[in-house]
């Protein structure tokens, strides 16, 4: 599993001061988190905070404010059952932040986040200040297709002899792609451009690579 850490303000998914209103005693809320969509509604930053659709938890601050007495929060993958720990609890009429690491349900389940709170009425700011992501890692057939590996290798393709082209879920820039080959005289390279990773298998003959099909493995490091 990889975290990856969000940077300054532009955390922030929802505000319910600016949309939304205060979440009732003993009421639900559900809030997006991941991709591009529903956050001005909920009082976050449009366009979303770049969290990945693959991202399975996120690290993230919350904060009460404008209580209307004592209570507390509890937080949760939207779909699964309320758990009995607390993310937050707070007192009226004090601004308070407490942190937590809160699980997705499975990709495809929107919203993402629920939060139930208890006792007394609340405004909630949440900051996501990192979100975890399955390692891209794939075992790709010598005529190009996926073996096995995570879902986040979406696809592979054989250009020709030796040369392969393998689409990911994110793009890839910034990242570095490790391929390799096991057993005999047999080497691999590659390289990231956008979402895509090109790579080259081969054996020496003379000194000189020969592109060759072969199985190959590959992990990208971000």
């Amino acid at each position: 599993m990889t975290r990856r850490r969000n940077r300054g303000s532009s955390g922030r998914v929802a505000n319910t001061a600016l949309a939304g209103g205060k979440i009732g005693k003993d009421k639900y809320r559900a809030f997006a988190v991941r991709g591009t969509s529903g956050f001005p509604g909920q009082g976050g930053k449009s366009g979303g905070c770049g969290i990945p659709e693959s991202a399975v938890a996120v690290a993230a601050s919350f904060t009460a404010s404008g209580e209307t007495a004592t209570g507390r929060l509890t937080a949760y993958a939207y779909g699964a059952a309320a758990p009995t720990t607390t993310v937050l609890s707070y007192s009226k009429g004090v601004n308070i932040t407490s942190s937590a690491t809160v699980k997705f349900a499975s990709a495809g389940v929107t919203p993402h986040l629920r939060v139930f709170n208890r006792a007394a009425s609340t405004h909630l700011v949440v900051d996501v200040t990192g979100y975890f992501v399955p390692q891209i890692h794939a075992v790709i057939y010598p005529e190009g297709a996926v073996y096995g590996g995570s879902k986040r290798v979406l696809s592979a393709t054989r250009l020709s002899a030796g040369s392969y082209r393998v689409t990911i879920d994110r793009d890839l820039t910034g990242c570095t792609p490790v391929v390799s080959v096991h057993g005999g005289p047999y080497f691999a390279s590659g390289y990231e451009s956008g979402s895509f990773v090109y790579a080259t298998t081969y054996q020496l003959s003379g000194g000189s690579p020969v592109p060759t099909d072969l199985f190959w493995d590959l992990t990208v490091i971000c």
